[in-house]
């Protein structure tokens, strides 16, 4: 395969921050050519629906659960304050735990962690790349590590 025919299959979107290698698929060029104008209605549509158009007409609704990783992308203020306000408590709420100042019923501190969560990501990594099992493992909560390593928990991230 030549310099050029690798690069004519190669579909880049910088914009969107990736590119698609179609040089060892058997597609035509033909086949590109005809699927660029669905490809460009594609990406015009999930940016009409990230800046809050209708997405279920009958319902009236939008879909905007992307706005929860970024709500700088949701359309109106009121959405971005209703995101972002509930995680602020959030992040209040758990300063106050590890600072002590909300303790348990009884005066101690709270030492174990419920992590609750529909889809949550196991291996979410913070700022510093630790992760809840590499929590667990080093404040010594075993019956944790076996729980989040039974849900496959990923060992080899680290911080």
């Amino acid at each position: 395969m030549s310099w050029q025919s690798y690069n004519q299959s190669l579909l880049r979107h910088p914009h969107l921050g990736f590119s698609l290698d179609l040089s060892l698929m058997e597609i035509g060029a033909d086949f590109i050519t005809g699927m660029t104008p669905k490809i460009n209605k594609a990406f015009d549509d999930m940016k009409a629906l990230e800046a809050g158009a209708i997405a279920n007409p009958d319902e009236n609704r939008r879909v905007g659960h992307y706005w929860l990783r970024n709500a700088d992308l949701a359309p109106t203020p009121e959405l971005r304050e209703a995101i972002t306000a509930p995680l602020a408590d959030l992040k209040k709420f758990a300063a106050q735990v590890h600072s002590g100042e909300i303790t348990s019923p009884s005066g101690s501190p709270f030492k174990q962690l419920l992590l609750i969560g529909i889809g949550g990501n196991l291996n979410l990594q913070n700022k510093m790349g630790r992760t809840v099992l590499i929590a667990a493992v080093q404040y010594g909560h075993a019956g944790t590590a076996k729980l989040l390593l039974d849900r496959k928990a990923d060992i080899n991230l680290g911080d």
